[in-house]
């Protein structure tokens, strides 16, 4: 059933999101089976993370998509038929699968959490910007903290939201990232800079449902065609029930930092995206209900005259968080809007459903019509051949709550589409279509809403003539409940119909015309009232008659042979081409689910013929699919009118999409199919196989919907009660019979149900009624059709000829005259886990058998899950109506009810089953009928199965059984009051039985609950299976021992022989109180026993005398292999490259055996070093671990491991001699490398480069022939032979025959790889070494958290590694490198990387290049000791099994379960701890018996285990960290502390809390002294720390540390990888490796370890070879067996085949009761147990946390030049620019220093001479600087922050009134940062980003100065472009470093700086007026100024010439 209006089936949106959880319940399918098979070979992490990407790629792609297995092959048999049948029929089980129409129940809320972490932000567009960023998902909005003036911000901050709603409700909830420009930093407001949208299905469809450290492109909405507005970096993730929580950290590696290549886009979508217009065209609308009651009618009536049509509608589309509106039109219902909606966004869409709602104007609140959704992705297609996203013209239909109006209807949810629709609500007409916009116009994100043109009538489609007919047989199991008290009524007063509806066709009571009322009349023929309706082409209502009692709860209508008809005759648009399409696929798709049942089935069973039943699936498959195409062409369906643009599309899709798969089928057809050792089928070909399921189910939906579906109703009394729904594509008859509707013209048995949210929960788990119907829906014209197909036997005269005439009216009623009586005979064997319904955790269960409106009971079984009836339930006579071909072929399905018999109270349903009856005729011969389960449902849940089988047996003419049928009669009660006894079930029937035995070990309980507020002080066991009971004994006080004294019973019982029909086990615990009272403490289950079936072993053959190291067939005898860490064919965990264990490969001396001759491989195998005279070598380089009491290395020297297999046939020996293997660890005791420090297995190795780098300028050549580990004596400097950079002495092989001795210090030094003579090994050098280097000043102080970054290091490193497969078995021994060389490799990688960084480069100082090369601190370079860090609880890691080999955990339930849920923890009343074994009686003489720990029984499977007694333990629980921890305060962050329970005994570190962490860091031991077994559960807890109220839980975890204790594996101390005194590795188990080593040798009856001097030793026949000698702490070697004795403890799985567990950390999830199923967080931890009765353990390992160490950073800012010019003088008018400097540490913003401002600089020169300090806490593992400071004002502690080192500078301009003016900036990471230029000229703006610029850390090189440039991107170009230049020195010293050499701010004391050379003009002219002054006259208007005076000069002379000259004149003339 698909939901109201949702583009196609609701199961294709659910799997959409759910693909992943599909592929790994394939195996699931039989829940009550626990399969014992185990896969042999897994698949590596990252290929199960390749195929999830694949799995869960985009749907329009899936001909991309692969589900194919590479690594299996397949072939085709032969000898595979058509007519394939199973062999051995009987012993296959069917499970109920009647094929029965049941509607599901609607879908429930669910709980999801969506996790936003915002890590940093990038290139935010403006200046001065202050950023901040809000995520909105729903209506919940988060804001982060705002970050002043960057324009690169880093956050990381967390948000999580909690969601308990609907799946379609929480994956339409749209997901908005804000970047605002803060203004307000409390109010968090401010104008928008970018954004960016998607929502939640698209997170969800992602591999992991999240997208991980990827960058969003933040875009403007008024112009998303424009300029990225800036980049913004998330982790973005939702998680549901069971999904687990993807950790991920925040530090960013280089590939990460690339944006483009990162970019948040879904799989399959192209990251550039373009701006685009959705018109969504709202044309009008039919059918819509009344939205107003009658009274408001009438009153309109009274002012118009007339009725009013009650309803105000308009249409709202909802897209990517946009909303847009028609007009209302008001009193329609069937308004014409014609109006179109376009939202302008961008394609491809990150919202992929577009929401259409129909709605009615309301004064308050506007109410909902009903909903339709349209995905995207289902009307477009990605393909080359695609096409963009269209739909119609064409009708939606709506559907939701009844179409009668109701004030307060309590099913309005459903025109929400939450939950499916129970009525049609009137349908839309609408078209959609996607256009590209311009992309060079600006465009923004809006709606718009304009007038669109009229659509013609036939756009939708030309109209048709159709017609529906259904007939209703039998009506039965009608819930007395809908009708009240009626029952207590008479019989006439009330009546019961059934109401069948197509859209408003045949709706009379509520449809369209309220106000027409049918009326009743006497039917001619019959009498019968039968209902007249005024539409004489519609009889949708059956004639109302009182039902019929037919058993406690249940009627039944007695329509006897008068079969009730219904037929409706309308006119619609003629779509049936879209239902015929789908109809075909979906037929093939049912075959291939079909098919896929049996084959998981035969899979779970091992079955033998599971391989051929997938065969002939795939053979059939393809078949299929191979014709479809050409079925598709033959109908012409693309030239068929009606046909719409997606119509055609779709087609050619379809066709596409269908070649492609069956493509890929073919391809798996040609392939071989391999099966297992045991002949199952693979499980990777299942996951094939149902993935090529689920495409295909999404191929054959089809998003434009037709004619809507069918709603049939029951009615009483005018009231609707219960209903179902139809899709009719199920309906509609094609004369093809692929395109025919699977339920079109054959009998259904369909059951009514609750409409809405009555329909879950105890309301709705029992059934309304159940229908025997007939159903036909095709066109009027091929009526004809009806007949063929309706059951024969009917009365033509009851208007049967009437039904092929199109013209004329169908029948009301059909009489049928032939009828059939059956004996029925209900074989009712058992059930099995049913669920509890009452309040002791059982039931007392009895069955209620139903058929043909006749109901029997059946007896009742007291106090049980698991009853077991063995009776008949017999009626004598059922009559049923039909043919017998209709009966044979469609049996009348039966039900079974099982009921929960309470005294005094009324009987509580537990659940149904539906059955299938065996039908058998008088014409044919009596078989037996065989027993089958039947899955029983309650609700959405399996409540348990049902073994039994139903028999109709015909009767003769007589009334008797046909002979040859055995003879069942009724047994007579023994007194006539009492009701008859049951009748036992034939011994025919029964499954055959054979005897077993049961072994039970009794181990004991623990946390038993109170029983009627009573403590249960004395618990007993009982065990029942087969009706034997078996005790245990009882506890004498639990509280002091709730261990069982004799805890080893058994019992013999007879089980079937049949596997399947074994019953459960039943475990009941009860509580043994005075005067002989019991109390059932609570039960548990074991559906299956045969988990726990052991089978004999065949008697072992004479040994006879052979080769003690080969065996004939080349198999090696002997056990035990060395793991290798070779590259060549190893990793480092033991396991080959192809994924497989060592030991499969390389066995017993290190030869895989099976496929290949020992000659062979002798021949075959090089010359060199690995095998030679029949002796394979093997090596092994370790490392040994030497520090003194200070833990500094101080000692160094080599190992080298070989495995040598030996051949007797060889005379020349070489080493000791090994009788069937060795594993060889020698020492090389020769002088120590000059520049090497190592230590074993790796606790540190690093290199000195004092030899090299001694000149001022470094030669390249040099550089490049170094390796990371310096020389060693002989050794040359070799050049570069690879692309990595490997020397040619990396590559060389260890071989101890060729490599001569060498002297050193006048004695013969052994050949590499020989161990040395004991009394000639040299006193260590520590002193000379660490004095030689040239690196003293950086000493390695390594501690335990040293050992755990390296592992984590290293652990990550490794997962990102590709693996490379290789199945060639040579390939393990044609390389071999050693560890040695390994290392080298690897650590040689890392300077490889260094000096190709120097290639083509500017020449580089001496200390730039010491500090660009690796330090022995970096984590790359530190090999030390690895701790085995797992990533889930240790019980889960597959080697250990759950720490299970005998002691296994049951958790005993009480109480009723009232939920639709399975068993829950609130049910859980106690454990109870022991194991079960089943085994045949009796055992064959040619077998032997084997008990739990694998050696011959001498009685009991469960022997030889240790005491149950209580011993004191002393625990130590080791919490190093929490992460992802779950948000607990409104702050989005949680203050956890820690609270460890053990027992009674609790430790809260409450005053320890964490302020505002996700991530806390503990490093907190906490030790116990426990009393096992009353305390042996741990809890931890992490809390979150409340000022105000109750501190609220977080998460926690629980360990039970008596399973660890009792485990052969030995997890209470982790062996760690080497033997040491002291150190950071020091021994910390109270046990030597010798002592270990001798106690389990014992538990495996193994002779005791020899030790040969030399370590060596040898264990079960195999030689070890370890370290012969020990380094003390006073720095002496002493001999020593330790090594060796470690070395075989552990590589134990090659010699006992089970693993020891290693030193280790193991990382457990949080949960909660609040949040079932969701993970909280997970904790990193280990625990270790020392019993106090043996050796005393020693100290703790301290991992109290690292203390950051702190900085001092000083930043001076010498020049600036280039700035750009942005003003302009006041005075002058010239460009100039008020330069000034500031620098902060990226997250320390409160820390911003400024420089002075250098005024009027014309040519963008600066002088400063300014000093910043910035003290700092780094924490060098993290690489971090750890902050401390309030988030807030008024916070009332100090928060934790880690930061990243980066230095922020920037260069600004300075306005005095204005806001200063940003100009450019750059960013510097501290450890990892590009050089400076020297010279200003060379200094570029692609210097910060080009990667060919050598890149130095300032933690090494402490001090350097350079040119740096400041530059800004352009938004047009996207380009940066340079806008000054820096002199900047940077100086990094430690705080003691900077306290011995003081400094001030700026230019202040001490160490003060010199004042800058500023020239004259830099002066601010308001302040200096003068100077202005004196500025402008002597500098800017000199040259004015002179030429000025001189000009004046020469007026005032010619002014006084002109003014003197008339006087001179008249003087001259008068002669004065």
């Amino acid at each position: 059933m698909h939901p109201e209006g949702l583009v196609g089936d609701w199961s294709d949106f659910r799997s959409s999101y759910y693909h992943a959880h599909s592929m790994d319940e394939v195996l699931l399918e039989n829940e009550f089976f626990d399969s014992t098979q185990k896969p042999t070979k897994q698949t590596s992490k990252k290929k199960r993370k390749k195929k999830t990407k694949k799995a869960t790629g985009d749907t329009n792609n899936d001909e991309e998509v692969s589900y194919i297995d590479e690594e299996e092959e397949y072939e085709d048999d032969s000898n595979l038929t058509d007519n394939y049948v199973f062999q051995n029929q009987q012993d296959i089980l069917k499970l109920g699968d009647a094929g029965v129409e049941m509607n599901t129940l609607p879908t429930q809320k669910k709980d999801f959490q969506f996790y936003v972490h915002i890590l940093e932000a990038r290139q935010i567009a403006g200046s001065e910007v202050f950023p901040i960023v809000s995520v909105q998902v729903g209506n919940i909005t988060k804001f982060t903290h705002m970050k002043e003036s960057t324009n690169f911000p880093f956050y990381d901050e967390l948000f999580v939201y909690d969601f308990h709603d609907f799946e379609s409700t929480i994956f339409d909830k749209v997901i908005t990232f804000k970047v605002l420009n803060c203004n307000n930093k409390y109010l968090k407001t401010g104008k928008l800079i970018g954004l960016f949208k998607l929502d939640a299905s698209v997170v969800y469809e992602e591999p992991g449902h999240g997208f991980y450290k990827k960058w969003m492109i933040l875009l403007d909405p008024k112009d998303i065609s424009g300029t990225e507005k800036g980049y913004l970096k998330v982790n973005l993730y939702i998680l549901g029930p069971g999904d687990p929580l993807v950790s991920q950290t925040t530090e960013t590696k280089d590939e990460e930092d690339d944006i483009e290549a990162n970019l948040l886009v879904p799989i399959n979508t192209s990251p550039t995206r373009q701006v685009a217009h959705y018109t969504i065209k709202i044309y009008r609308a039919e059918g819509l209900p009344v939205m107003a009651s009658d009274i408001l009618a009438n009153v309109k009536k009274v002012f118009t005259g007339k009725f009013s049509d009650l309803v105000d509608a308009f249409v709202e589309v909802s897209f990517a968080g946009q909303k847009g509106r028609t007009s209302v039109k008001k009193h329609s219902y069937e308004p014409n809007w014609n109006q179109e909606i376009v939202f302008t966004d961008l394609f491809p869409p990150l919202c992929k459903r577009m929401k259409i709602q129909v709605r009615d104007k309301y004064s308050i609140v506007d109410d909902v019509i009903g909903t339709h959704y349209i995905d995207l992705s289902k009307v477009s297609w990605s393909d080359d051949k695609g096409f963009l996203p269209m739909l119609g013209p064409a009708w939606i239909n709506l559907y939701g709550s009844t179409r009668g109006f109701n004030m307060f209807d309590t099913n309005f949810q459903l025109n929400d589409s939450d939950m499916e629709g129970c009525m049609y609500r009137g349908r839309l007409l609408i078209s959609m279509a996607c256009e590209m916009g311009n992309p060079s116009a600006a465009s923004a994100i809006r709606v718009d809403t304009s007038p669109t043109l009229q659509i013609s009538e036939n756009a939708a489609g030309r109209k048709e003539d159709f017609c529906f007919f259904g007939c209703i047989f039998d009506a039965s199991m009608i819930d007395m409940g809908v009708f009240g008290n009626y029952f207590d009524k008479r019989m006439n007063e009330g009546n019961l119909s059934f109401e069948f509806t197509i859209g408003n066709y045949g709706n009379i009571i509520d449809g369209k015309n309220i106000h027409l009322l049918p009326y009743m009349e006497p039917d001619e023929e019959t009498g019968l009232m039968q209902r007249i309706e005024v539409d004489e082409n519609c009889n949708s209502l059956t004639q109302p008659m009182p039902p019929v009692q037919m058993s406690k709860g249940y009627c039944y209508m007695p329509y006897d042979e008068y079969k009730q008809c219904v037929h409706l005759r309308f006119s619609t648009e003629d779509h049936r081409r879209r239902f015929f399409d789908e109809n075909i696929l979906q037929r093939v798709a049912d075959d291939l689910e079909e098919d896929l049942d049996n084959c998981i089935f035969l899979h779970s069973t091992d079955h033998p013929d599971a391989v051929l039943c997938f065969k002939k699936m795939v053979k059939d498959l393809y078949n299929e699919l191979d014709g479809h195409q050409g079925f598709m062409k033959s109908t012409n369906s693309a030239k068929l009118p009606n046909k719409n643009k997606l119509d055609k599309n779709i087609y050619k899709m379809t066709i596409e999409k269908v070649k492609k798969l069956a493509k890929e089928v073919k391809e798996m057809k040609s392939r071989n199919i391999q099966t297992n050792i045991d002949g199952n089928l693979s499980t990777g070909k299942l996951r094939w196989a149902k993935g090529v399921l689920q495409r295909l189910r999404t191929i054959a939906q089809y998003p434009q919907q037709c004619i809507p579906d069918l709603f049939i109703w029951m009615i009483c009394d005018e009231r609707r009660v219960a209903y179902t729904r139809i899709p009719t594509r199920k309906l509609m008859f094609s004369k093809k019979q692929e395109e025919n509707g699977e339920l079109c013209g054959k009998m259904q048995t369909i059951f009514l149900k609750l409409p809405g949210k009555w329909a879950a929960g105890m309301s709705g788990w029992k059934v309304q009624a159940k229908l025997e119907v007939f159903l036909w829906l095709g066109l009027n014209k091929e009526r004809k059709h009806i007949l063929p197909g309706l059951p024969t036997g009917y009365d033509p005269r009851y208007g049967i000829g009437r039904i092929p005439a199109p013209k004329k009216s169908l029948p009301s009623v059909i009489k049928y005259t032939d009828k059939y009586h059956f004996q029925v005979r209900c074989q009712l064997y058992q059930a099995r886990s049913l669920i509890p319904s009452d309040d002791s955790g059982l039931s007392d269960p009895f069955v209620r058998f139903f058929i043909s409106g006749q109901s029997q009971d059946s007896k009742i079984i007291f106090e049980t899950l698991n009853p077991s009836w063995g009776e008949v339930l017999l009626y004598d006579k059922v009559t049923i109506w039909g043919t017998k071909k209709n009966l044979n072929d469609e049996p009348p399905i039966c039900v079974a009810e099982v009921y929960d018999f309470d005294l005094g109270g009324e009987e509580e349903f537990m659940g149904r089953a539906l059955i299938k009856p065996v039908v058998n005729f008088t014409s044919k011969a009596y078989t037996w009928p065989e027993l089958s389960w039947w899955k029983i449902h309650r609700g959405s849940m399996v409540a348990g199965e049902l073994l039994m089988v139903v028999e109709l047996i015909e009767l003769t003419s007589t009334g008797k059984t046909p002979n040859g049928v055995p003879e069942i009669t009724r047994l007579e009660p023994e007194k006539p009051e009492e009701p008859p006894p049951p009748i036992p079930m034939p011994i025919e029937i029964r499954p055959i039985l054979i005897n077993y035995r049961i072994e039970v070990l009794f181990w004991g309980v623990r946390d038993l609950k109170r029983v009627m507020l009573l403590s249960v002080d004395r618990p007993r066991l009982e065990v029942e299976c087969g009706g034997h009971v078996l005790h245990s004994a009882t506890v004498a006080n639990a509280k002091k021992n709730p261990n069982f004294e004799d805890n080893v019973r058994y019992f013999d019982v007879e089980l079937p022989e049949n596997e399947v029909f074994c019953p459960p086990l039943n475990i009941r615990v009860v509580d043994c109180r005075n005067f002989g009272r019991f109390a059932l403490v609570g039960t548990h289950v074991i559906h299956s026993i045969n988990q726990y079936k052991i089978d004999y072993e065949d008697m072992p053959p004479l040994e006879v005398e052979r080769n003690p190291a080969i065996t004939e067939n080349g198999n090696s005898e002997s056990k035990g292999i060395l793991k290798t860490t070779s590259t060549g064919g190893l990793t480092n965990d033991g396991y080959t490259t192809d994924g497989s264990l060592y030991g499969e490969s390389v066995r017993n001396g290190g030869i895989k055996t099976s496929t290949v001759d020992e000659r062979s491989i002798i021949d075959g195998l090089s010359e060199k070093g690995h095998l030679d005279n029949g002796s394979a070598i093997i090596t092994k380089n370790f490392s040994t671990v030497s520090f003194g009491p200070t833990g500094i290395v101080n000692e160094a020297y080599e190992d080298t491991v070989s495995i040598q297999i030996e051949d007797d046939t060889e005379s020349k020996r070489k080493g000791p001699p090994s009788e069937s293997g060795s594993i060889r660890s020698q020492r090389s005791n020769g002088s120590v490398p000059k520049n090497v420090t190592s230590s074993r297995r790796g606790s540190v190795t690093f290199s000195m480069f004092d030899e090299v780098m001694t000149q001022s300028k470094v030669d390249l050549k040099t550089v490049q022939g170094l390796t990371l580990f310096g020389q060693t004596e002989g050794e040359e400097v070799g050049e570069e032979t690879e692309d990595d950079g490997e020397n040619k002495e990396d590559e060389e092989q260890v071989d101890g025959e060729k490599v001569d001795g060498e002297k050193v210090d006048g004695k013969e030094k052994p050949p590499e790889g020989q161990p040395g003579a004991i009394d000639e090994a040299p006193v260590p050098q520590a002193a000379t070494t660490i004095a030689d280097d040239g690196n003293k000043d950086d000493p390695i102080a390594m501690d335990w958290w040293t050992k755990y970054y390296v592992s984590k290091h290293r652990n990550e490193k490794q997962e990102n590694e590709e693996v490379i497969d290789d199945d060639d078995v040579s390939s393990i021994f044609n390389e071999a490198p050693t560890t040695k060389t390994k290392r080298r490799k690897k650590k040689g990688n890392a300077f490889n990387k260094f000096r190709k960084s120097l290639k083509g480069k500017e020449e580089i100082d001496e200390e730039v290049v010491e500090a660009m090369q690796p330090s022995p601190s970096d984590i790359e370079c530190i090999d030390c000791n690895l701790i085995k860090i797992y990533k889930t609880e240790l019980e889960f890691v597959p080697e250990f099994g759950g720490f299970t080999e005998w002691l296994r955990t049951f958790d005993i339930y009480r109480g009723k379960n009232d939920s639709d849920e399975a068993d829950s923890s609130e049910r859980i009343a106690g454990e109870f701890k022991g194991c079960f074994c089943l085994y045949r009686l009796p055992m064959p003489d040619d077998k032997i018996f084997r008990n739990v720990f694998g050696f011959e029984a001498d009685h009991f499977y469960f022997e030889g285990l240790p005491s149950n007694k209580t011993m004191v333990i002393l625990v130590r629980v080791y919490i190093i960290r929490a992460f992802d921890l779950h948000p607990a305060d409104i702050n989005g962050k949680a203050d956890p502390y820690l609270q460890v329970e053990l027992g009674n005994k609790t430790v809260c570190l409450k005053e320890e809390y964490q302020s505002k962490q996700l991530n806390p860091i503990f490093g907190k031991c906490i030790e116990f002294e426990a009393t096992f077994p009353m305390e042996s559960l741990l809890h931890i807890k992490i809390y979150d720390w409340d000022l105000v109220g109750l501190d609220s839980l977080i998460g926690e975890t629980v360990i039970d540390l008596e399973n660890r204790l009792f485990s052969k594996h030995r997890p209470t101390c982790g062996l760690p990888e080497e033997y040491a005194l002291y150190g950071y590795n020091k021994w910390r188990d109270p046990e030597k490796p010798t002592e270990i080593l001798q106690k389990i040798c014992e538990e495996n009856r193994f002779e005791p370890p020899i030790y040969s001097g030399g370590g060596q030793v040898t264990v079960n026949g195999l030689d070890i070879y370890g370290d012969a000698n020990l380094v003390d702490d006073t720095g002496f070697s002493v001999p020593t067996n330790e090594h060796a004795a470690l070395e075989a403890l552990l590589n134990w799985e090659d010699i006992a085949e089970y693993k020891i567990a290693e030193e280790h950390i193991e990382t457990r999830m949080l949960y909660t009761s609040e949040r079932p199923g969701v993970e909280q967080g997970k904790v990193e931890m280990w625990v270790d147990m020392f019993p106090l009765n043996g050796p005393q353990p020693g100290p703790q390992t301290d991992i109290s946390l690292r203390k950051p160490m702190k900085y001092e950073l000083r930043v001076i800012i010498w020049n600036t030049e280039d700035v750009i010019l942005v003003d302009d003088s006041l005075v002058s008018g010239d460009k100039m620019t008020d330069i000034f400097v500031r620098g902060w540490l990226k997250g320390v913003d409160d820390d911003l220093q400024i420089t002075d401002v250098h005024y009027r600089s014309l040519s963008g020169e600066g002088n400063f001479n300014w000093r910043y300090i910035f003290p700092f806490d780094y924490l060098e593992a993290e690489r971090k600087i750890v902050l401390k400071k309030k988030e807030y004002k008024w916070s009332i502690d100090e928060s934790e922050f880690k930061i990243p080192p980066k230095l922020n500078v920037q260069v600004w301009d300075a306005d005095l009134v204005l806001s200063n003016d940003f100009l450019g900036s750059f960013e510097l990471d501290l450890t990892n940062f590009p050089l400076g230029t020297k010279t200003s000229k060379a200094c570029k703006p692609k210097r910060l980003t080009d990667p060919a610029v050598p890149h130095v850390s300032l933690f090494k090189l402490k001090r350097t100065r350079g040119w740096w440039p400041f530059v800004v991107k352009n938004d047009e170009t996207q380009k940066y472009e340079l806008t000054g230049k820096v002199d900047m020195e940077m100086i990094l010293m430690t705080e003691d470093e900077a306290q011995r050499s003081p400094a001030g701010l700026g230019r202040k004391e001490p160490d003060a700086m010199e004042a800058p050379n500023r020239p004259d003009t830099s002066f601010l002219s308001f302040m200096n007026p003068l100077n202005a002054l004196k500025y402008l006259i002597c500098v800017r208007l000199k040259i004015i100024m002179i030429k000025l005076t001189i000009i004046l000069l020469i007026l005032a002379f010619i002014a006084l010439f002109i003014y003197a000259s008339p006087g001179y004149v008249v003087k001259k003339i008068i002669g004065a």
